[in-house]
């Protein structure tokens, strides 16, 4: 029997379910609300992983510089056919993230978010 998912947000029922990285994320229809079922098990990729899109479903946007997300999750090694902007254009895609570079004076760290409303060009207006 399939268990029957149900939005924490508006209590629809019509709950979209695809596998990412290794876990069920559920995207209600009606609202739009994106979550994710427990990890069963976790590793250093996952849990950076993990970070992105629990920070971002608790406070809207989450920022991690490049140079670590290119030294961990996202190495050139560990997918030949993409490099690191390519993959994490990837990860935003399939966790249906809005991500932007933002250039500064010790590095250029990536911001992820769903709602538009975080993007650091709206925040400073």
């Amino acid at each position: 029997m399939k268990k029957e998912h149900i939005c924490p947000q508006c209590n629809s029922i019509d709950i979209g379910i695809t596998d990412v990285d290794e876990r069920e994320m559920y995207e209600c229809a009606s609202c739009r609300k994106v979550w994710y079922a427990e990890r069963v098990q976790a590793n250093g990729t996952y849990a950076i992983l993990d970070e992105i899109t629990e920070s971002v479903e608790k406070n809207g946007c989450h920022e991690i510089p490049l140079t670590t997300l290119g030294s961990t999750a996202f190495r050139k090694e560990k997918h030949d056919k993409w490099n690191t902007q390519e993959q994490i254009l990837i990860f935003a895609v399939q966790n249906r993230l809005w991500y932007e570079y933002d250039e500064r004076t010790n590095g250029t760290m990536v911001r992820f978010f769903r709602d538009k409303k975080y993007k650091k060009s709206q925040d400073d207006s």
